[in-house]
């Protein structure tokens, strides 16, 4: 809706009110303004309004409203409405149906009895808990609403609207007429509908059996499995589904709304003040049709406590997206997030665009039970003793204490109380001990790049500060900063591996999911992309003619095949990749027509590189030697990351060549 009478704009405020139960008198005379038979209201007669369906509460009244419907779209069509009956049998049960002291045992799939078939035939749809129609009276262009999804991708959802086109019928074992395939033509669908052999927007609905329970006259309950087409009459529906619709005319039966909720949804799905019409009760025409006291008083006190917990969150999401809000702002539900938010800017704070009467104050402050905060368990168990052989003559193999964990819960974040446990233990951790995250949440890939990169980091904090700067890499600043306040005690370390974690997944939402896994390879590809080129291959032929054919400035390197040069360490792979001979049309030389070997050249030595030696068997090298643009420049290996069993482990070798092993799962 782009434009905006001043009815529309009293709408607007009206519904803003009664959303809080703090309609005025203003609103409740514009509404009032509305009913039908005003002057100023439209008129249920109007060519607008011919065959819109009207919002009502009860579902009794939506059955009487389409019976009236249908005979006079029948009457204004020139048709006749053609019947089609459900086939019942009672339900397999032993459960009795019980009601006011009566009840009928329940066999397994027992044809219904005559006299019993007819009167549940006579039933309408609010007798059975599924609105499932016992029988259906259709004519060609009736509209109608489908109620089962049964294929979403064709819009054949429950809501859905539409008008009858066609349908193909057949003859039940009762002798009556039933349906075999029903084609409806959809009513404004998210998205054009094509099926093959039917016109557009025109989908099949087939019969489907469904269990219901049916209340009868005499307030007996049975239990039947209906078979029926899953769509019912659409000249009125209920206030519950009208949810999420929006018409520009808008007829409405407010008698029965019970709550400010109710009349709030009704109301709600008008787009245009023009298009909104209250109809008289059926039964008393002369009844009040706005009860002032249903929308006016102030909202209850648990009401307006969500309202503003859901305002709250609205602006913890909106600031987290735009990146102003430090690591500590996270909560695993909306209770801790909230308390999380409140700790760092105050109990005092109020969302700008809040509404002002949910607006907090001294006199009527906004406060959060403290029955939802967790406490974490004081026990924090410690990681067995792992016993590994010496992978050389240097090498010595120590365990390492991963991060404290609770007891029985596993979470991606922290309460107050335990980050300042954490942020304690960060400090007193021996300094030569590496330090490693608690697995949380499939964070296993985060865990163990971190565990490798901030060790590694801390070992010469300002060396690599520089080093990881010159990469100029968003996301390794990021990890270096938060490195950086670590060290200083402000966060623990899986506050940091949060926060990047999350930021990830807000730049890239479908490759990062926060809650589930996600691969080294992908997390490095983002962590070591470097604004330089870092290795470029080329066709270079001895006459002096080279083609370029591609660049990666991402410092990993997937091992490959260099046939017909083979290699079994890494080192060999890497004095292959200089100069790898190629006869195929694409290395023909431009100039002598010779073939020209692949090179592989390094334009520059970044301060770490991953290589990615997914199922190779062969043993890492302790150290790599690689020509680059720069010289010859030696790579010593500092970590090593494993995968098994869905989960990654890693190890990273220190200074004095210990190995030091991180499983953030592994507890006794």
């Amino acid at each position: 809706q782009r434009t905006q009478t001043p009815a529309d704009e009293k709408l607007r405020t009206a519904l803003a009110n009664m959303r809080y139960t703090s309609a005025t008198k203003v609103d409740i005379a514009f509404l009032q303004s509305k009913v039908a038979g005003k002057p100023t209201a439209a008129k249920i007669m109007d060519k607008e309004f011919q065959n819109i369906s009207i919002i009502t509460r009860l579902n009794v009244h939506k059955d009487k409203y389409n019976r009236i419907g249908a005979i006079q779209f029948t009457e204004e069509t020139g048709q006749e409405l053609t019947v089609f009956y459900s086939d019942d049998k009672l339900s397999a049960s032993e459960n009795n149906g019980r009601a006011s002291g009566k009840s009928f045992l329940l066999h397994n799939s027992v044809p219904v009895l005559c006299n019993a078939t007819q009167l549940l035939w006579s039933a309408s749809p609010s007798s059975n808990d599924k609105q499932i129609p016992p029988t259906l009276s259709l004519c060609k262009g009736m509209p109608i609403m489908i109620r089962t999804n049964s294929a979403t991708e064709l819009c054949i959802t429950k809501g859905q609207e539409g008008t009858v086109y066609a349908w193909t019928e057949g003859t039940g074992p009762h002798g009556k007429r039933v349906f075999e395939v029903l084609f409806v033509s959809l009513i404004r669908p998210l998205s054009e509908v094509r099926v093959p052999g039917l016109p557009s927007n025109v989908v099949l609905v087939v019969c489907s059996s469904n269990t219901v329970i049916c209340s009868l006259l005499d307030d007996t309950t049975v239990k039947l499995s209906y078979t029926q087409v899953e769509v019912i009459i659409n000249f009125s529906m209920t206030d519950f589904a009208s949810q999420g619709k929006t018409y520009p005319y808008n007829p409405v039966n407010l008698n029965n709304c019970r709550t400010h909720q109710s009349y709030y949804t009704a109301l709600s799905q008008t787009a245009i003040a023009e298009g909104t019409l209250l109809l008289p009760a059926l039964s008393n025409f002369c009844a009040s049709l706005v009860d002032m006291h249903k929308i006016q008083g102030g909202c209850s006190g648990h009401l307006q406590q969500e309202f503003r917990e859901l305002e709250m969150l609205d602006d913890i999401t909106l600031q987290m997206y735009d990146g102003m809000l430090p690591v500590t702002v996270l909560g695993e539900t909306q209770y801790s997030l909230i308390h999380s938010f409140q700790d760092y800017i105050g109990t005092e704070y109020t969302p700008p665009n809040m509404d002002t009467k949910l607006m907090w104050s001294v006199v009527d402050p906004f406060i959060m039970s403290s029955s939802m905060k967790t406490k974490p368990d004081s026990h924090l168990p410690e990681l067995p003793s792992i016993s590994l052989k010496k992978s050389s003559t240097i090498w010595n193999i120590t365990t390492m204490k991963p991060a404290e964990k609770h007891k029985g819960h596993t979470s991606d974040t922290f309460d107050s109380k335990q980050a300042a446990m954490d942020k304690r233990a960060a400090r007193s951790i021996a300094p030569n001990m590496p330090a490693g995250c608690e697995w949380s949440n499939n964070s296993c890939a985060y865990d163990a790049v971190l565990f490798i990169l901030y060790n590694m980091w801390r070992s010469d904090d300002t060396q690599y500060s520089i080093e990881y700067m010159e990469l100029h890499n968003q996301w390794l600043d990021m990890a270096t900063a938060s490195f950086r306040r670590h060290m200083l005690g402000e966060y623990s370390l899986e506050e940091v591996r949060d926060y990047i974690r999350r930021a990830l997944h807000h730049e890239y939402p479908s490759d990062f999911v926060f809650g589930r896994n996600t691969s080294v390879k992908a997390l490095m590809m983002q962590l070591l992309c470097c604004g330089d080129t870092f290795s470029s291959d080329t066709y270079l032929c001895q006459c002096g003619q080279s083609t370029p054919i591609s660049m990666q400035q991402c410092c990993v390197v997937v091992p490959h095949s260099t046939a017909p040069l083979g290699w079994t360490t890494l080192q060999q792979f890497f004095n292959n990749t200089h100069s790898i001979p190629i006869s195929t049309p694409e290395s023909m030389c431009i100039s002598c027509k010779r073939n020209a070997p692949r090179c592989t050249v390094y334009n520059m030595s970044p301060p770490v590189i991953l290589m990615a030696v997914a199922f190779i068997e062969t043993p890492p090298d302790e150290s790599i030697t690689l020509d680059t643009s720069n010289g010859l420049v030696c790579y010593k290996i500092v970590g090593i990351i494993y995968f098994g069993n869905n989960h990654f482990m890693a190890r990273y070798i220190d200074h004095d060549n210990i190995i030091w092993f991180n499983n953030g799962m592994i507890q006794k």
